[in-house]
């Protein structure tokens, strides 16, 4: 099988496709020939793609929000070059429309977490009886029964790094010279108990399955004493809902003794879970930044995205992070058709009281396979052409169009968000000291 990372809509970091290396993990343990061709550090990549693909049946497609429009593009070559190959699509945004990818972009459609899916295709099992996957039969779309989630997540292989060339990922911005290369995104469990409206959960779901401690170390090990990775970036749904469990891992970390290894949590963590002496343990473990998804500074918002989140409870969790030695990004959204000119305006001041390093303000974007979305879609007039189209945050400063909803207004609070979190005397002076902090190595 040819698997194929397509080209990111205006990433920030290259990194490694950690659901590609599950996924050739899973081939390389049933001993099935496979590829791995990532478009974003592939120069050539329709070139490579047409000399390998002739050598496989299968050509496998990960398709996200920020690559949905390259994928189709790369299905579509194959297409024309190789009409008899057989193309799967996975990924959250090709399980949230699959239906507008089958037939004419793919043959088969993952619609939960792959591995196993995959080698039941490459053994020639019947589509018909493979869980999990939606595919094109007798002129429609047919859609198999759910496929239950991997429970024992520890019975799954490592990603393939080996099938990576490490040190081809960077930053995009060179400015973000705090990501220690090689850098890799790192899974220590999957699914998420929370039911938020702006996320999907369409291939993890709402189960949290946890890593053994014992199987994240093992990996970890591997990926700095076998590949020389510096930089781990935590990419859970959920990473520290269980605090002692951080603890565990974060004191393990601390007995190996690693040299010259920083860990952070982009991905974001509650800011509403955590103590002092996890904190710290991160801390001294090598971690570095901590993300946390905030998303509204009213109440009343949080409620309507259902984020379960007590927002009195925030200060002191971020408080507490930076207590400990740790930078500190804070996500927000502004622009729910359930915002408000008085709940944005919330926002800003909210932000502004936190101990935060870094903020982030995104305007709120429906996107296919979220609560959000089925909310809006009979009603609204997205901005996007269609879900085919590559989309971040940015993208679109009015994302929709909805009855009451002041896209206008919207923008000016999202800008004036910005501009009140860093005009600020005491934000310029963070932000010097963390600039001074990565030139001289002290992150």
């Amino acid at each position: 099988m040819l698997l194929i990372n397509p080209l990111d809509y205006k990433p920030y970091v290259f990194v490694p496709a950690l659901a590609l290396g599950y996924l050739a993990s899973a081939l390389k343990k049933k001993k099935f020939a496979y590829k791995i061709i990532d478009c974003n550090i592939e120069q050539d990549y329709l070139n490579k793609i047409f000399s390998l693909a002739a050598s496989f049946d299968y050509v496998g497609i990960t398709a996200t929000i920020g690559n949905i429009e390259s994928a189709v593009s790369i299905a579509g070559f194959i297409k024309e070059k190789f009409p008899d190959k057989k193309i799967i699509f996975g990924g959250p945004q090709a399980a949230a429309i699959y239906k507008e990818l089958i037939p004419e972009y793919c043959d088969i459609v993952v619609l939960s977490e792959g591995e196993h899916i995959v080698v039941e295709i490459m053994q020639g099992k019947a589509l018909s009886e493979i869980k999990g996957i939606a595919y094109f039969d007798k002129g429609k779309v047919v859609i198999n029964q759910k496929r239950e989630f991997i429970n024992d997540i520890d019975s799954i292989n490592f990603p393939a790094w080996e099938d990576f060339d490490l040190g081809k990922y960077r930053p995009v911005v060179k400015r973000r010279g705090y990501i220690k290369q090689p850098f890799v995104l790192f899974l220590t469990s999957r699914g998420c108990p929370y039911d938020c409206v702006f996320c999907t959960k369409n291939i993890h779901g709402y189960q949290l399955r946890l890593r053994s401690v014992e199987n994240i170390l093992a990996e970890i090990d591997e990926l700095v004493n076998r590949f020389g990775v510096k930089g781990i970036s935590i990419a859970d749904d959920n990473f520290t809902f269980y605090p002692d469990r951080v603890k565990e891992i974060c004191s393990k970390i601390i007995e190996r003794g690693y040299k010259d290894i920083s860990f952070s949590v982009f991905a974001g963590i509650r800011s509403d879970i955590g103590d002092e002496e996890m904190f710290r343990l991160m801390k001294k473990a090598g971690f570095s930044f901590v993300a946390f998804g905030i998303e509204s500074g009213s109440q009343k918002v949080l409620d309507k995205v259902s984020k379960r989140l007590d927002l009195s409870k925030v200060g002191k969790t971020i408080s507490l992070a930076k207590k400990a030695g740790l930078y500190t990004l804070g996500f927000f959204m502004l622009g729910f058709v359930y915002d408000d000119y008085n709940s944005m305006k919330d926002t800003i001041k909210f932000a502004k009281s936190l101990p935060l390093d870094i903020a982030g303000f995104h305007i709120a974007t429906p996107l296919p396979g979220t609560k959000y979305y089925n909310q809006l879609s009979a009603k609204a007039t997205f901005a996007y052409k269609s879900n085919l189209e590559s989309l971040n945050y940015h993208k679109y400063l009015i994302p929709f169009e909805f009855s009451g909803y002041d896209g206008k207004m919207v923008k000016k609070m999202h800008d004036k968000a910005y501009f009140e979190f860093y005009s600020r005397p005491k934000q310029i002076l963070r932000l010097i000291k963390m600039k001074l902090n990565h030139m001289f190595g002290r992150v």
